[in-house]
């Protein structure tokens, strides 16, 4: 005879840092951190790896971080405030093996979080912020400069694509390459 005790769910809302995007995630309080951190990249749609994030319980002493606290607010220019770099340090990061019952967390049950609340600062590795804006920015270049014109016959875009990709600052080879 098995005792099946029911699982408690937790609400966590999470900021990430560097978009200042709030969302927020349920899961079971007997899930691991690794596996909080999977649902966050899928939850957000991230094609790197969930080992490429990193967590930190966002909570100064016994008080969450709020919505409303304006070092939150400077997260989205990619800025770390000092009040936030504080609560990273004091806290460190979650390890991936731990599960999110764990007192040292001290997450509230679904029922109990308050609205406004911040639960998990979520950061990504910095390798891999670079190459988000690298991509990122190509994008906004490929955007402004793609012809609209729909009457385009596939040689005239491909004489566009040869032009976009043949760059001025193109490296090219030098003497002892060659």
């Amino acid at each position: 005879f098995r005792l099946h005790c029911q699982q408690a769910m937790k609400s966590l809302t999470c900021v990430v840092i560097g978009d200042e995007s709030v969302f927020g995630v349920e899961i079971e309080d007997r899930k691991k951190v690794w596996q909080l951190k999977k649902m966050i990249a899928e939850e957000n749609g991230y094609t790197f790896a969930p080992k490429d994030l990193k967590l930190y319980v966002a909570k100064k002493g016994d008080n969450w971080l709020k919505t409303s606290d304006p070092s939150v607010k400077r997260l989205e220019d990619g800025n770390v405030p000092a009040q936030i770099k504080d609560i990273m340090k004091q806290n460190g990061e979650m390890d991936a093996s731990y599960r999110l019952l764990n007192t040292a967390f001290g997450f509230p049950n679904e029922e109990d979080a308050e609205d406004g609340d911040i639960h998990v600062l979520v950061d990504i590795l910095e390798y891999v912020k670079k190459s988000l804006r690298i991509l990122r920015y190509n994008q906004q270049d490929v955007s402004q400069d793609l012809p609209m014109d729909s009457g385009l016959s596939p040689a005239s875009a491909w004489d566009w694509l040869a032009t976009f990709f043949s760059s001025p600052t193109k490296a090219s080879p030098s003497k002892k390459d060659v």
